[in-house]
């Protein structure tokens, strides 16, 4: 048995390491918390932010469209099959544009850099035979353009990820075992695929033996091409996936790193390599885009060993 003087010298000891110890936790606890607090916080802005953007997209796509929608049953020039003049409705056309101008540049500027050089209160000259000598028309086109390229970004975006979730189940099957099992497990993935992406496969063809294969093919081919889109896309204001976070990000990257290292597997069984160094500064310069931590910045680096980096540091 421990001394009394002995256990009273050590026991205060004791209790003090794991006061110690407690208090270190507690405060590790704390530094945590508030470090998760302040990426969600990060997060949480982030997409408020970009929230923000689409919606200033959509309100400014909505001014356009109730300006051609008001005005598209009118006649241009001359005069109206009963023989009204159009001179006003021209001027209220006019009208109408300014102040859509007008308004889109107050909320959303980044939608209207052609119309900083003109003049908003410029009065323009009616001639009766060539009408008005110009609008605001042309200055609507960037509006347009940003709502289309956002429009097709989200149906690609949806296209992508389904072609993702069909390639990963088809993958799976590989890890089957023998032929016969294989083909079997793709048959079920097939009719899995087919509840989520109906549309991705052709309908002539049925969840059977003969046609796994094609249809196997055909997705791979598919998400292959997709991948070789996303490379050579140039996104909107509102489609980069730069502010993305790091897993997104990264994912992406991935995605196109293993792509250009399959495609030239592909082509130095065929004997093809024309065009591919191509292919590959342009997959590189796409990554970079939007995760730079991926790409080193440093001259003279094979591109080879960058896109083997981006494989190694993302898997």
């Amino acid at each position: 048995m421990m001394p009394i003087a002995k256990r009273a010298r050590v026991e205060p000891s004791r209790a003090k390491v794991v006061k110690k110890e407690v208090l270190f936790h507690e405060a590790l606890g704390l530094v945590e918390f508030h470090h998760a607090g302040h990426l969600n916080s990060y997060e949480a802005d982030r997409q408020e932010v970009q929230d923000a953007a689409i919606a200033r997209l959509y309100r400014a796509y909505a001014i356009v469209r109730a300006i051609e929608t008001h005005h598209n049953v009118m006649a241009w020039s001359g005069r109206r099959a009963d023989g009204e003049d159009t001179t006003n409705r021209r001027r209220l056309r006019l009208e109408a544009q300014r102040d859509g101008v007008r308004q889109i540049r107050e909320f959303a500027p980044e939608l209207m850099t052609d119309s900083m050089l003109v003049d908003l209160n410029a009065e323009f000259e009616y001639d009766p035979e060539d009408g008005y000598e110009e609008d605001f028309e042309e200055l609507f086109a960037q509006t347009r353009r940003e709502y289309h390229k956002y429009d097709e970004f989200i149906k690609s975006e949806a296209e992508s990820a389904r072609l993702c979730h069909a390639r990963a189940l088809l993958k799976a099957c590989d890890n089957e075992g023998t032929e016969a099992n294989i083909r079997e497990a793709r048959i079920v993935a097939i009719r899995q695929i087919r509840e989520f992406a109906p549309g991705m496969l052709l309908s002539a063809f049925h969840s059977t033996l003969d046609s796994a294969e094609y249809t196997t093919a055909s997705v791979y081919s598919s998400y292959r091409w997709d991948i070789r889109c996303r490379i050579h896309h140039t996104p909107s204001l509102y489609d980069s996936i730069r502010g993305e976070s790091s897993h997104i990000r990264h994912s992406e990257a991935r995605r196109m790193a293993v792509y250009i290292q399959d495609e030239y597997d592909i082509r130095q069984a065929e004997k093809r390599g024309a065009g591919l160094m191509l292919l590959v500064e342009q997959a590189i310069e796409k990554i970079k885009s939007f995760a730079p931590e991926l790409v080193p910045d440093e001259e003279d680096t094979d591109p080879w060993l960058i896109i083997r980096r981006v494989i190694a540091d993302t898997a």
